[in-house]
């Protein structure tokens, strides 16, 4: 069985669970802003850094699914040095099954959402727009706007991961 997991692995990171990625543009969206004032001092606290870093950190995204920092240590509530955060593939899952859970969304029903997706796409991703879960999902996880470029861009990532998935799946 493909899960929601195994894609955003495949589309994020290659399946890495070790990738880091810096995201300069959140950086400007959370310095000096109060809204990710938990997470900050958390990242503060548990990686004795300054504030400065503290953001840094925030504005990354960590192992095979990506997630951004301030999601980690803010909803999430990681109480762990991201090192061991990446070197830890089971905290990773956790993390995001726990992300999906947050957000409200059923792994089923964006699986099934996106089978249905294959059925009618026309190779643009526009068929992932009358998907409330993959809509609600891309918009949390990715932070794309339904009807953007990047929505449509994301959308077509996952449905091509998806169908590498079920393909390597048939070799087996």
């Amino acid at each position: 069985m493909i899960r929601l997991r195994d894609i955003i692995a495949l589309v994020e990171s290659n399946q890495d669970k070790l990738a880091i990625r810096y995201e300069k543009a959140v950086f400007g969206n959370i310095w000096g802003k109060l809204k990710h004032y938990d997470a900050l001092e958390r990242i503060r606290k548990i990686h004795k850094c300054s504030y400065d870093t503290a953001v840094m950190i925030a504005s990354c995204s960590f192992g095979k699914f990506q997630i951004m920092g301030f999601n980690l240590y803010g909803i999430l509530r990681l109480e762990l040095h991201f090192v061991n955060f990446l070197l830890d593939e089971l905290k990773q899952e956790k993390a995001f099954d726990n992300f999906i859970r947050l957000i409200g969304v059923e792994e089923k029903t964006i699986i099934e959402e996106i089978k249905d997706a294959i059925e009618h796409c026309d190779g643009s991703g526009k068929a992932f727009t009358e998907k409330p879960s993959i809509q609600k999902f891309i918009a949390n996880y990715n932070g794309a706007k339904v009807g953007s470029k990047d929505f449509y861009t994301y959308a077509y990532k996952m449905l091509t991961a998806y169908q590498k998935l079920v393909d390597n799946a048939k070799k087996k």
